[in-house]
């Protein structure tokens, strides 16, 4: 069922840290883009999966098969995000759509571990190569390459604010880490979603603020023992 509206506040509350943030540092226009291309996002429908349309063609071969999560989620909102990508690349002139760029990559890529693969498909994968290492390098590696050209242009336009650009990019990384390790700290045989929506908030709110910081990175490192754990739990060693 497509539900814009519940989409739209559901995003809009996920994001309401950073807006806060914007608003008190005075930087409106940062907190306006933010708000109405989250908004625009939400009304975009989803593209159906036949094979006639547009999004049942696109392959992505250029993703590796282990990526079946990011395969599955772009082709139903491949244009969407393209749109929102090259806007974000278009306002590069103004410091705030870069560092926004990071984050939203990185919610993109929250997404994709909402649901859980099939114990079979996890066994082709886990087998190969120890499973949690083989995500990490793999979407972490994805995701600086789609941040290339919103690094570039902040580094050309912005150089003197290379601090907040590295920042930004730190907090998407441990947002995508987290996910992946909420995702297998929670993965059983046959389960189908994990629900990290209300699990991302909390965290994105609370390494966005200062004082819970710390507190953050032993949440991550809990859970990334947590993941170890269970997956041994199920099945051989993993790294």
């Amino acid at each position: 069922i497509f539900t814009p509206k519940l989409f739209a506040a559901e995003y809009l509350i996920f994001f309401l840290p950073v807006t806060v943030i914007f608003l008190f540092s005075g930087n409106y226009g940062a907190a306006v883009i933010q708000n109405a291309g989250l908004i625009l996002l939400c009304f975009v429908k989803p593209f159906s999966g036949s094979k006639r349309g547009f999004a049942g063609r696109l392959d992505l071969k250029l993703l590796p098969a282990k990526a079946f999560e990011a395969r599955s989620y772009l082709r139903r909102f491949f244009i969407p995000l393209v749109f929102v990508h090259l806007f974000l690349l278009g306002t590069g002139i103004f410091v705030a759509p870069a560092l926004l760029a990071a984050l939203f990559i990185a919610i993109i890529f929250a997404a994709f571990f909402d649901e859980v693969e099939s114990k079979e498909l996890f066994e082709i994968f886990h087998f190969r190569k120890g499973i949690l290492t083989s995500k990490i390098q793999l979407y972490l590696s994805l995701y600086f390459v789609l941040m290339i050209p919103h690094v570039l242009l902040f580094l050309i336009l912005h150089f003197q604010f290379w601090y907040l650009l590295l920042a930004a990019l730190f907090l998407g990384t441990t947002v995508i880490l987290f996910n992946i390790f909420y995702r297998y700290a929670h993965f059983t045989p046959y389960r189908r979603r994990v629900y990290n929506s209300t699990a991302n908030s909390l965290f994105i709110f609370s390494i966005l603020i200062p004082f819970f910081y710390p507190v953050t990175l032993i949440y991550l490192m809990i859970y990334w023992l947590r993941a170890r754990k269970n997956i041994k739990f199920y099945y051989a060693e993993n790294k």
